[in-house]
């Protein structure tokens, strides 16, 4: 029988009204299993990081993994469009520029700036990192929305695109910021 979490092998244990105890000779030995997993995962005894209660402390994902998600739903969309529009035909290809910002802008970018995120835990833990976020975001989704108004037979979302640009680029000088603070030495 294969280990458990418990760190019992097949030798270990026996099966006693039901419930598995450890072997005679641990001080353990008339606790079941469960309750010295649940022993162990409370004093941060198991294998890996130490457990957290979930009640006790908020979860709080990465930046790293946020760029990362928000990243591949610009990807999701970029394969989308790319899709409809071979489907479609030439007569959409006009679409081809919002295509490639959404792929370029969001999906590239956003994914290498995570990346960089997390090889540099220390930068992702700055207030300006957190500005750089949302700015790039905010920035990406302005871009492409400006875009399309841009390429539109009904041009009305194209001023946007400005607000769009300069915060995009407002998010890559403060990305090169960070990476001149918190370069490898």
């Amino acid at each position: 029988m294969p280990c458990n979490r418990a760190g019992l092998g097949a030798g270990d244990r026996h099966r006693f009204g039901g419930a598995a105890y450890k072997a005679r000779g641990s001080f353990e030995h008339n606790r079941p299993i469960f309750q010295m997993v649940s022993a162990r995962r409370r004093s941060g005894k198991m294998r890996g990081d130490a457990i957290r209660s979930p009640r006790t402390e908020k979860k709080i994902m990465a930046l790293a993994d946020r760029f990362f998600i928000v990243a591949i739903l610009f990807a999701l969309a970029g394969m989308t469009l790319g899709i409809w529009m071979g489907i479609t035909g030439p007569e959409v290809f006009n679409y081809a520029a919002v295509h490639a910002h959404i792929n370029l802008a969001g999906w590239a970018t956003l994914f290498l700036c995570g990346l960089w995120y997390r090889g540099a835990p220390a930068a992702s833990s700055t207030g300006l990192a957190k500005a750089h976020f949302w700015i790039a975001v905010v920035g990406a989704i302005l871009l492409v929305i400006g875009i399309v108004g841009a390429v539109m037979p009904n041009a009305t979302l194209d001023k946007v695109v400005i607000p769009g640009s300069l915060l995009t680029l407002l998010a890559m000088v403060i990305f090169l910021v960070l990476v001149a603070r918190h370069r490898s030495a």
